[in-house]
């Protein structure tokens, strides 16, 4: 009987010892439940998670830790939780924490989507209203570091992004660019416009239209010395010599029009923070130029009669010739990216690295990447930040994108951008911009710093 009681003892000790170590459904309950109504958003999500791996799994637990990250600002990360307790029990509260969270993350057409099928909310906010969203104005400046390769570039652009209905949104922009250069000049026009929309089963499909009008023109003229002799024998012991000093010019010159098309079609999907993206693009570039090219010799011709001056004249000589050409050519991509949103408190972090296959009809072909990051600090202050090789693109692919002379090859690009937020509709950033570059003719090499002055109204 002792040896029984023993036994029995130790087995009750043991099992203690055992509900210490691993969490309780009741105890869990009582736990989150508590910090819960204490606001300890932090401490909650760590008890939440310890309990889940040792798979204690509950309605209210999943609802409680996605209250705690969505307190936090974490919204991808709450939206993982709010959703797996919707799923047991989809409650209206349920329903407006992860509307409201699509929202604040940027996708309105994946709210909206949400909101028909589930009805969050009943009234549809200012988001989701027909017509103009915002409005988008920039202005800036391109210094080259080398003015006798390439001038300053002056660069505006406005748009407009507005939304027809729930589910698509449109983006339309127009550019204005100007450069002078040391022997011509250089001016281009563009329109870009693109189309999101958000179908039922998760997918964004993103088709974009990119066309630039350039106008272009470069002088090159060069000036040298000129001399020429010649001896005419004069039967049966005279000769007369010809000689001619001048100076000739070398006068060369190309005015044309450049028509440039790029056509996109984007593709993503959304898993939690992770977004996934495929972007083929294909641009084609129609080039008609005239080339002119001359050279003109003025000076004075003297004649000789066995070393004795005899006559002078003025000497003038002049050809050339004028080419019309014209080109289609064209470039082709297929781009993958991943962008992930860290789980950082009060500052969420989005990442995103792109890879880039390039490819022409010359047959040349080429891989490009990109690194591009966004962190908010606070309500009043974004900052972000983008790094490539080869620009990453030989064209602007997205409205993101900014491409200024499509006759140099970019060899790098780097970026910093300070969105200010000091009012509710009212937002201004400022971007420092970085680029090395190789200018295609000569192979010389040139560096570009930009800075650009945004401002965006959002209506």
């Amino acid at each position: 009987m002792r040896i029984l009681i023993i036994i029995l003892t130790m087995f009750l000790v043991n099992a203690g010892a055992i509900a210490q170590q691993s969490p309780s459904i009741a105890g869990t309950d009582s736990a989150t439940a508590s910090l819960f109504q204490k606001g300890y958003w932090n401490q909650l999500a760590v008890t939440g998670k310890v309990a889940l791996k040792n798979d204690i799994d509950f309605f209210d637990l999943d609802y409680r830790i996605g209250v705690a990250y969505y307190r936090r600002k974490m919204y991808a990360q709450s939206e993982k939780y709010f959703r797996k307790a919707f799923s047991l029990y989809p409650t209206k509260d349920l329903a407006q924490y992860i509307y409201y969270g699509l929202l604040l993350r940027g996708l309105n057409s994946e709210a909206e989507v949400f909101n028909q099928k589930y009805q969050a909310i009943s009234e549809v906010p200012n988001h989701f209203k027909k017509g103009a969203e915002s409005l988008f104005f920039n202005i800036g400046q391109r210094f080259s570091t080398d003015q006798s390769l390439s001038g300053n570039l002056l660069y505006s652009d406005f748009g407009r992004l507005s939304r027809p209905n729930p589910k698509i949104s449109l983006y339309q922009s127009v550019y204005y660019l100007q450069q002078n250069n040391p022997n011509g000049n250089f001016k281009q026009l563009e329109y870009f416009i693109s189309r999101e929309s958000y179908t039922k089963n998760g997918w964004y499909l993103t088709p974009s239209l990119h066309y630039a009008l350039t106008l272009y023109s470069n002088t090159i003229s060069e000036s040298s010395p000129y001399a020429d002799s010649a001896n005419w024998p004069v039967p049966p012991f005279s000769m007369i010599t010809v000689r001619t000093n001048g100076t000739q010019v070398d006068k060369y010159s190309i005015a044309g029009i450049t028509h440039s098309m790029n056509l996109a079609f984007a593709i993503n999907k959304r898993k939690g923070p992770f977004t996934f993206v495929l972007e083929p693009a294909l641009q084609i570039i129609y080039d008609k130029h005239q080339v002119n090219s001359s050279y003109t010799t003025t000076g004075q011709t003297d004649s000789f009669f066995n070393g004795y001056h005899i006559l002078s004249h003025p000497y003038y000589d002049s050809t050339g010739f004028t080419m019309d050409t014209s080109t289609i050519s064209y470039t082709g991509q297929l781009g993958a990216s991943v962008s992930y949103i860290w789980p950082i408190k009060g500052a969420p972090l989005f990442s995103r690295l792109s890879f880039y296959y390039l490819f022409d009809n010359n047959g040349n072909k080429a891989t490009a990447w990109n690194f591009y990051s966004l962190i908010t600090a606070g309500n009043k202050l974004w900052v972000h930040f983008s790094c490539s090789n080869k620009g990453a693109l030989p064209w602007a692919f997205n409205q993101e994108g900014q491409y200024f002379n499509t006759y140099n090859t970019i060899k790098s690009r780097m970026s910093l951008t300070l969105q200010f937020k000091p009012l509710k509709r009212f937002s201004p950033m400022l971007t420092y911009q970085l680029e090395n570059d190789t200018r295609a003719s000569d192979n010389k090499a040139i560096s570009y710093h930009s800075i650009y002055l945004t401002f965006k109204y959002n209506i």
